[in-house]
This record gives structure tokens, sequence and C-alpha cells, in this order.
């Protein structure tokens, strides 16, 4: 997968990451780019893909789920506008919503997580961002 990397940078390549609002160690498998930093307004498909799931969350505010086949899914989170439906076929660089601030969190991003055959798997390890 590869997706447009030219068009956000990685704000935080997480680890172990604290709850904004708990103060709880989590351990998320995923990738946020900061919006407001980086000047963005949309969400893009990583790659082609069904969306399975396309509403609002507790945690993760608006959220778009795609189906890449395979046992591959990409999450997109905390968008502030929802551009698509379940069942829609995306192609790769589609948008799919506005990256916006809904759910638990302290300010625009976007949450972007990857999993396989239902494992988190950190996405950095799948996708190639250009040397910065």
């Amino acid at each position: 997968m590869t997706p447009a990397a030219s068009h956000f940078w990685i704000s935080r390549r997480t680890r172990l990451s604290a709850d904004p609002v708990l103060q709880e160690l989590l351990q998320p498998a995923m990738i946020e780019a900061n919006a407001q930093h980086a000047a963005i307004d949309h969400a893009h498909a990583a790659q082609a893909g069904r969306v399975v799931l396309a509403e609002p969350l507790f945690f993760a505010g608006n959220t778009v789920v795609l189906d890449h086949g395979l046992g591959i899914y990409t999450l997109y989170g905390h968008l502030s506008q929802i551009n698509v439906k379940v069942g829609d076929e995306l192609l790769p660089g589609e948008i799919l919503g506005k990256v916006g601030a809904t759910g638990r969190v302290t300010g625009p991003h976007l949450h972007w997580g990857l999993s396989i055959n239902r494992s988190r798997v950190n996405a950095l390890q799948i996708v190639n961002f250009p040397a910065i």
C-alpha cells in the first residue's frame, strides 16, 4: 500500500501513547497525520476497497473502514465529514471524508489504522514514505 505520502506528514509514530482523557497507556497500531499543520482537508483511500463501516464511533469519532480483500482492512478515524456509505467501492486515492477532530481527540488529525486477519499491524512496516 502506498498512500499519497506527499499529502501529509506523520505527527506521531506510536508505540505507546497516553489516552488524552484517561492518561492510560495505549498501544495503537496506527499512524496519525497532523492535518492542522499540514493543511490537509481530505482523507483518501489507501488502496481500492469496499466501505464496510461509515458511522460515528465513541472513541474514533466519524469513522470509515475499508475492506481491501484477503483480510486486509484500513480505518480512517476522527473525520469531520464522511463522504461515502457502506457498500461503496473506492479506488486508490479517492476521497472518503474530511479530516477532523471528532471522538476522543485533542486536535484535528487523521487516525489511520491497518489490520490483517483481525490483527492490528504497524502500518509503517508496509507503507513507503519518501525520506524527509
